[in-house]
């Protein structure tokens, strides 16, 4: 699928949220990036590379960060800007291809993504690229589809039969993370696992006891091979 093909796609996809602009965290990995910053990121530069709405990296600056929002989506960038507006918060927008970040290397304290690796069939390049504007010592997170679930055969058969509404996409297990460790020569400070599809499943009133139940499943050792989306924590 060509570039802007792509681009179109996601377009769509931020135009049809644009509708009702709200503020929709990943709390998962807010919590996966205060643990790796030992609970403080006042004062750090953060980038989010594909940002979306920009919900994480604003939940971030509320607490002290100094954050950026890139993405290649025009529509994405305007809902960053207003949703950050609506929420009182100064964040840097950046309309740009990941494949070509411009900003200066070794900047960031801390770089993550959400969604976004998957997409890519081969995912080193775009990651060179976040670790050259990473300083080192800093955190790379990656947060993606996890191999082993009832979600990827689904989203395989989309696929096949072209349903699947955010095109090409791949999932990934702890040794994939493990091999582009060993090509970057980054070392592993840790894997997590979060979230599940059966939420959206439930009726309302059983939903909020089944995520407080769920979420001592995302604090243990088997999130990373049950969980809906894995994510690997790396130093440079």
């Amino acid at each position: 699928m060509k570039n802007s093909e792509v681009q179109k796609i996601w377009d769509w996809q931020w135009q049809s949220f644009a509708e009702k602009i709200y503020l929709k965290i990943n709390e998962g990995v807010i919590r996966e990036i205060l643990g790796t910053m030992d609970g403080d990121v006042e004062g750090k530069k953060i980038l989010e590379v594909g940002a979306g709405s920009g919900s994480d990296v604003i939940d971030l600056t509320k607490r002290g960060a100094q954050c950026f929002a890139l993405d290649f989506s025009k529509e994405s960038i305007n809902i960053c800007q207003k949703l950050a507006k609506q929420e009182k918060v100064g964040i840097k927008a950046i309309l740009a291809d990941c494949r070509q970040i411009p900003i200066e290397s070794n900047y960031f304290d801390l770089v993550f993504s959400v969604g976004l690796v998957e997409h890519f069939k081969d995912p080193v390049p775009i990651l060179r690229e976040q670790l050259r504007v990473l300083k080192k010592g800093g955190f790379l997170i990656i947060d993606v589809p996890q191999k082993y679930n009832f979600y990827t055969i689904v989203k395989h058969l989309r696929m096949k039969f072209d349903k699947h509404p955010f095109g090409w996409e791949t999932e990934y297990s702890m040794r994939d993370f493990k091999t582009i460790a060993r090509t970057l020569k980054l070392k592993v400070i840790r894997f997590y696992g979060r979230d599940t599809a059966l939420k959206l499943r439930l009726p309302l009133v059983m939903r909020q006891p089944w995520l407080k139940a769920f979420s001592i499943v995302e604090r243990s050792k088997i999130a990373p091979f049950i969980c809906l989306n894995i994510g690997v924590i790396y130093q440079k």
